[in-house]
């Protein structure tokens, strides 16, 4: 079983619970660790077409941040938190973010979004394939291109 940080929101901003100081508006502390359920799974959505960067840097999930992709440090980031199974969104350049993935993991669930429709159309691509599969009790719902 993984972990899960939990945090406590207080007046304006985020402060740790019991704390009495008051944190900045949008600091993130992490107040305690909570039991992260063990069938769980991560849909992150890699599917939008990067249209705000330059082409040679599309899409946005593919960039290197140091030594690691962008959506590589995402998944990396998930598994620390125990989030072990994972299904990546794709659409526009498709390609390139299923290498990406695919070079460095083998278990990782691929769907088709064939028309970028938003998150909400990304997401019913993601549960259709997990419906069909042995789906999982929790699902974790983030962006596939978010430093």
């Amino acid at each position: 079983m993984g972990r899960a940080l939990r945090l406590a929101k207080w007046g304006g901003g985020l402060t740790m619970r019991g704390c009495e100081s008051r944190l900045p508006h949008g600091a993130v502390t992490l107040a305690e660790e909570l039991p992260m359920p063990a069938d769980i799974c991560s849909v992150i959505m890699a599917a939008g077409a990067s249209s705000r960067m330059p082409p040679e840097m599309r899409p946005k999930a593919c960039c290197k941040v140091g030594p690691v992709s962008v959506i590589e440090n995402t998944l990396r980031t998930f598994e620390h938190a125990g989030v072990t199974r994972h299904l990546v969104v794709v659409g526009h350049q498709a390609e390139r973010v299923l290498t990406e993935v695919s070079a460095r993991r083998k278990d990782v669930l691929f769907a088709f979004q064939p028309e970028p429709k938003g998150t909400g159309d990304a997401v019913r691509c993601a549960l259709t394939l997990l419906g069909a599969a042995e789906p999982p009790e929790h699902v974790l719902i983030c962006a596939g291109d978010k430093v």
